[in-house]
């Protein structure tokens, strides 16, 4: 029959930029990796109850093809015997939904589909999570894209949720257009595996993830010459984690290379006062050439640092 995901999840597209996006949470061990198989400019698919494992990459596959969401789907249901134990969504490149709820899975369990988007659920508390997903979805139109379908998720175990109650969630999302690796089309690509309350956790790691790429877009920027844009990119990145020493690190590093010791010290200071093996890194991507200062400059600065 397939693994025992029973689950609620949210597939959509984003009319606003094109993304294709996915997310999820179960009373299961590590649920995203069960349930959400996507490919960015190409489609993603949500199998869950009693899991297909071959319905991600066959569907996937027939989207490549060009196929529209309901042909996938229905050619993924012609080839198994065990279709009415299952709850599938498969959402096109378009924005094409088409969903499934088996007759034998487990209840309360439905489905709800409207413009570019499918929420579906099963062994839930009651007949209304859905519903709760769809509205809360739609709801939270204002906010980004990531944070609609978590807010479906939020909207789901406030309504009641999972019947057991939760274990894991998942987010994906996929770049419009089709890309040649696919690692490189997963904007957000998050997993809870296994925690009391996956959904907080998750909203955790969303806003650490934002902070790592604005921190990856400010090197790309310094990398084109475009200082000041690049600062407010670090400056981004501090503000959303303030007590993260790794972007704080890399901030100062940039401000040197810049020639603004005055600025950098003082963060370089902080930075070596709650962990000193800070210094150490910053001598050894000095020796990488990752600094762009002389060693004698160098010793100057690390004894500024440690006053």
């Amino acid at each position: 029959m397939g693994p025992l995901v029973h689950t609620y999840s949210i597939l959509a597209r984003d009319p606003d930029t094109g993304f294709l996006g996915g997310a999820v949470q179960s009373h299961w061990f590590n649920v995203g990796g069960t349930v959400l198989c996507g490919k960015a400019g190409v489609g993603i698919i949500a199998t869950q109850s009693f899991v297909n494992p071959l319905f991600g990459p066959q569907g996937i596959g027939l989207l490549e093809q060009r196929k529209a969401a309901n042909q996938v789907l229905d050619a993924l249901l012609a080839s198994d015997e065990q279709k009415e134990l299952r709850q599938v969504c498969v959402l096109d490149a378009a924005g094409g939904v088409a969903t499934f709820t088996g007759k034998r899975c487990i209840e309360a369990a439905g489905h709800l589909s409207g413009d570019q988007f499918s929420v579906q659920a099963n062994l839930m508390e009651s007949t209304s999570i859905w519903d709760a997903m769809a509205e809360g979805y739609r709801d939270a139109r204002d906010k980004p894209f990531a944070l609609r379908l978590l807010t479906a998720l939020q909207a789901a175990q406030d309504a009641g949720g999972d019947l057991r109650g939760m274990q894991s969630a998942a987010l994906l999302v996929l770049d419009k257009q089709p890309v040649k690796n696919p690692y490189e089309g997963r904007l957000i690509d998050l997993q809870v595996a296994d925690h009391i309350d996956p959904l907080t956790e998750l909203k955790r790691l969303y806003w650490i993830d934002q902070a790592y790429k604005h921190s990856a877009a400010a090197e790309r920027l310094l990398s084109e010459k475009k200082d000041k844009a690049a600062m407010l990119e670090y400056e981004k990145a501090r503000q959303s984690m303030p007590n993260n020493l790794e972007l704080q690190f890399w901030y100062a590093i940039a401000l040197l290379n810049m020639h603004r010791e005055i600025k950098a010290i003082p963060v370089l200071q902080t930075i070596v006062s709650l962990e000193p093996n800070w210094l150490l890194v910053l001598s050894r991507i000095q020796s990488a050439g990752l600094l762009r200062i002389s060693d004698d400059r160098l010793e100057v600065l690390k004894r500024r640092i440690c006053k």
